[in-house]
């Protein structure tokens, strides 16, 4: 639960400041189930972008998209930040309320 704190994302802020202070040779994260909410899909972003080498991103079940599924910034950085990268094969996003036009969930 890196993301469900009196802080939010303060677990998260640590991992992606760690891999982000030199490139590392990850190849997969999963950080699935850990609440990371909104914001956590932006640090997800910023780990993408500093990591050349991260083949594959698993983060479902986090309410990417906010208690209620109406936040769209930091998914929509997520996308941007997987559309630049050259070696991010896989992003699991499954379970965020993303891509369905259900009640509750947004449509990226």
């Amino acid at each position: 639960m890196i993301g469900a704190t009196s802080s939010p994302n303060v677990g998260l802020r640590a991992l992606v400041g760690a891999l982000s202070a030199q490139e590392s040779s990850i190849a997969l994260l999963d950080v699935g189930d850990n609440c990371l909410g909104c914001a956590g899909a932006e640090l997800l972003a910023r780990l993408v972008a500093s990591q050349p080498r991260l083949k594959q991103l698993r983060a479902p079940r986090n309410q990417l998209t906010g208690q209620w599924g109406k936040q769209g910034r930091g998914v929509r950085a997520l996308a941007a930040a997987m559309a630049e990268s050259t070696s991010l094969e896989v992003l699991e996003l499954a379970s965020n309320g993303i891509g369905t036009r259900d009640i509750g969930s947004m449509y990226v």
